[in-house]
């Protein structure tokens, strides 16, 4: 997509006063926030593992993964 999604969610958090995404991922990790990515996601939309922060870990999973961490009561963004 060329970035634009990330500059429409930027250019709309700034004008809703919300801390950056940046900074968001920041707190999460602060508190614990474990990151699941869906791989399948990830290719559709043309997003390749090195595009991520470096220093961000995260658990490439399918589908199946994350509906199965849903299952336990965990909350997912997709």
């Amino acid at each position: 997509m060329a970035g634009l999604g990330r500059w429409l969610m930027t250019r709309e958090m700034r004008k809703k006063h919300m801390p950056s995404l940046d900074d968001l991922m920041t707190m999460a990790r602060e508190c614990g926030v474990t990151f699941s990515v869906c791989e399948s996601s990830m290719r559709m939309m043309g997003i390749d593992r090195s595009e991520l922060p470096e220093d961000l870990a995260v658990d490439m999973c399918g589908v199946a993964h994350l509906w199965d961490r849903a299952a336990g009561g965990q909350t997912i963004f997709i």
